[in-house]
């Protein structure tokens, strides 16, 4: 007889055996999906076959990416056993796997569109040809690539740090998603903008339905503010997404954005319903797969000017004080996470026994909202075509917004909300190095094109910024080196100093057959000269903030004795 009562809970992350309803639910919702994706695409093409295969292999791309973001996202949880930890991963391995398949299944049905015969001689060096060589068709294989690699890792990986990394890379996987399903032929600005729409819509969507499959199949995930979380990030990116279907002149779908969020906001009110969440979600992942595979090319216009022939688009006007400061350039990626920026500390702010002080949460708040300025504002509608414009924004994402955000004292806040989380202390040197490179890799030729020409360099170039600048600042205000902190700052300062000599003063231009070409009637390098000296103090004044505290650090070593003060 068992000495366990009938009213004993189990554990908390303790493994349940699933419910053939809630296994039923879950290959229902799936079926539901694959069912509305088909079927509308058929509707809307005509009954064409291969594009309603294609749809329906997309929405079951997006179901199994859906299932490796909510199974990793679970299993990072702390109160997860370690069996139910292995399970999970498991899971993701599988369903990381199938979508593997689907990437590399969904780049040969785009070759078929335009693929000879299957007995032509010609058909396999043309498949070979398509994946290498066509963009389309070799973004597909590196999304089939991306996730095979995933896979292997899921498979890999078991520790509980190191699993805290497979979601970032679940997310990283279906970027090469999210770029093929951008504005096509459209301007660079809109076409980044739709992009980086896309990815925040398939991690949000994504993370949101896995969550409800857990539940539904009842395993104990988190779950409490998942979908208010997923659902402002959702409202974000179709806010944006509108908005660069406007600037390349195409009516938003207005009755299949209204109908989805319609179906999301009810989810997110049956919370409670885990199966029925599901299932409206799945409904959303069916409609916007068959949205992705009917949606029609922006015509291109004809290009006749050098800024219509670079980018796309005419050139703007010349900026002026006001037009740095007022214009708007939405980037529903950046926008998402400042806003998680701001959710984040404030629900943190109130997990704090003590009262928090408000200049720190001012602090944050003015970094968050510079980092939202930096990347949707002026600066972002002007970097396409500005050389300054490029440097300052990329200034004020490594230096400015992460001494503002270390102001907010982050690190000290989640030791606070999550006594069992450390944030290490970083090695100035080290940090001081990468920025360095950073600085110099981000300006080079190549990958200066690179993050103005591609939404992935684009968004990737601003990470980076942002991740090292934000390492340099922990680095410098926490660690104990306290002449080794001095002295990279000292350092940092002589070579901005330098960096700017060598381009306010030197005759060459950076990117010449770009910035170059644009067509300003101006001097090219007269105006390089005037933007490099103007964004000189966005480096320089973060930097010689940094002193402040490694100086403190260093009178209070030599007086009542070293004490080590957590700036964030």
């Amino acid at each position: 007889m068992s000495s366990v009562g009938p009213t004993a809970a189990a554990p908390t992350g303790a493994i349940r055996r699933p419910s053939l309803a809630g296994a039923a639910a879950v290959a229902g919702a799936v079926c539901l999906a694959l069912l509305i994706a088909a079927l509308t695409t058929a509707a809307a093409t005509g009954g064409g076959a291969r594009s309603t295969v294609r749809a329906a292999v997309l929405a079951a791309l997006v179901l199994a990416a859906s299932a490796v973001l909510g199974a990793t996202l679970s299993a990072t949880r702390p109160s997860v056993t370690d069996p139910l930890r292995e399970r999970l991963l498991d899971a993701a391995a599988v369903a990381a796997g199938l979508q593997t398949v689907l990437a590399a299944l969904t780049a040969f049905l785009l070759y078929l569109d335009t693929a000879p015969a299957p007995d032509d001689p010609a058909f396999g060096p043309g498949l070979v040809t398509f994946v290498a060589d066509v963009p389309v068709g070799r973004a597909w294989i590196v999304a089939a690539c991306a996730a095979a690699v995933l896979t292997a890792l899921l498979v890999a990986v078991r520790s509980r740090a190191a699993g805290a990394l497979l979601w970032p890379l679940a997310a990283l996987a279906l970027v090469p998603v999210a770029v093929q399903g951008a504005i096509g032929g459209a301007p660079l600005a809109p076409t980044r903008a739709a992009a980086g729409g896309i990815l925040v819509l398939l991690l949000a969507l994504g993370t949101w339905t896995g969550i409800a499959a857990l539940r539904t199949l009842r395993a104990p995930v988190p779950a409490r503010g998942v979908a208010l979380a997923c659902l402002v990030a959702v409202a974000v990116a179709l806010g944006a997404g509108a908005a660069a279907l406007r600037a390349v002149g195409q009516a938003p779908p207005v009755a299949a954005v209204a109908l989805g969020a319609a179906l999301l906001v009810v989810a997110a009110v049956v919370r409670g319903l885990p199966a029925l969440q599901l299932v409206l979600l799945a409904a959303v992942t069916g409609l916007g797969a068959a949205a992705t595979a009917t949606r029609a090319l922006p015509t291109v216009s004809t290009r006749t000017t050098p800024s219509e022939i670079l980018t796309g688009a005419a050139l703007p006007s010349p900026p002026t004080p006001r037009d740095l400061l007022l214009d708007l350039q939405p980037d529903p990626f950046w926008l998402t996470v400042c806003v998680a920026l701001l959710v984040g500390y404030a629900v943190a702010v109130r997990r704090v026994a003590t009262p928090w002080p408000r200049g720190r949460a001012a602090a944050w708040t003015a970094g968050a909202l510079l980092l939202a300025w930096a990347t949707s504002g002026g600066p972002a509608a002007y970097q396409a075509v500005l050389f300054g414009a490029h440097l300052g924004q990329h200034l004020v994402v490594l230096l400015l917004v992460p001494t503002l955000l270390a102001r907010g004292a982050p690190a000290r806040l989640l030791a606070a909300a999550a006594p069992r989380v450390r944030v290490p202390a970083g090695r100035p040197l080290a940090a001081g190095a990468v920025v360095v490179v950073v600085v110099l890799v981000a300006f080079a030729g190549p990958v200066l094109r690179w993050s103005i020409t591609d939404p992935v360099g684009a968004e990737a170039s601003l990470a980076v910024a942002l991740l090292a600048g934000a390492w340099l600042v922990r680095s410098v205000t926490t660690s104990t080196r306290r002449t080794e902190a001095v002295a990279v700052v000292a350092v940092l300062l002589v070579l901005e100093v330098l960096g700017a000599v060598l381009l306010g003063t030197g005759s060459s231009l950076v990117l010449a057959d770009w910035y170059g070409a644009m067509g300003w009637g101006v001097d090219a390098v007269s105006a390089q000269r005037s933007s490099v000296l103007a964004a000189l103090p966005t480096a320089m004044l973060p930097t010689l903030a940094l002193l402040v505290p490694a100086l403190r650090r260093r009178d209070r070593a030599t007086g009542s004795g070293a004490r080590s003060t957590v700036a964030g």
